[in-house]
């Protein structure tokens, strides 16, 4: 008895190779405690290892696409919570079963669906507003700006304007220079990226009026 866990992706054959890590946390009945650890075998009754519990009675297992595994021995009574860990590319589309007791005699028969993540777009632009009264009537050079990134999907690369760019420490490596009016855009962001876009090193009588 315990808990049968199955890895399954979207697309299949996208994913060979790649581990699915999840975290698996235990809650015994009270006045009852966990075992240090568990076997796990797989879906042909053949024993892989044994996974260690530790204090919090969480423990890691990794799974490739399509595969099953079954932890057992797990003491009827006991809560479990299922949780996927975050794998570049990769989102969740669905799961079942995630949390759940473990029933004598049973195995809780948990899944997850994966999907890869989809990219975007960013657009930027850049307006100047001349002042006339202050005799700047035409302004030709360069801004320069900052894009930084952050979230789940880690990259190392975008394409900016069709030129593959570098990314380090979440941010575009090279500053990009915007002169008015100029439009800049930025694509292959994985979807649910944050990111920040600011000026810097602004030239001298100049100053950013507004972010949109």
């Amino acid at each position: 008895q315990g808990i049968a866990l199955t890895k399954q992706v979207e697309v299949v054959g996208e994913a060979v190779g790649i581990s699915f890590p999840f975290t698996v946390t235990l809650t015994p009945v009270a006045g009852e405690t966990l075992a240090t650890t568990y076997p796990v075998y797989d879906e042909n009754g053949v024993f892989m290892n044994n996974v260690s519990v530790d204090g919090n009675g969480s423990f890691t297992v990794s799974l490739t696409e399509g595969q099953k595994v079954y932890i057992v021995n797990l003491p009827t009574g006991t809560a479990y919570s299922v949780q996927e860990q975050p794998a570049d590319g990769w989102k969740v589309l669905s799961s079942q079963n995630a949390t759940g007791t473990v029933a004598e005699n049973t195995y809780n028969q948990v899944s997850f669906l994966n999907g890869p993540v989809s990219h975007g777009n960013l657009f930027l632009h850049k307006e100047v507003v001349i002042d006339e009264a202050a005799g700047k009537v035409t302004y030709d050079k360069p801004f320069e700006v900052e894009v930084a990134f952050a979230g789940n999907h880690s990259f190392d690369t975008v394409m900016v304007d069709g030129q593959q760019k570098a990314v380090e420490n979440g941010k575009l490596k090279e500053n990009l220079f915007l002169k008015a009016n100029q439009t800049v855009l930025i694509s292959g962001v994985p979807e649910g990226t944050n990111y920040t876009v600011k000026e810097v090193n602004l030239p001298k009588g100049w100053q950013g009026d507004k972010e949109e």
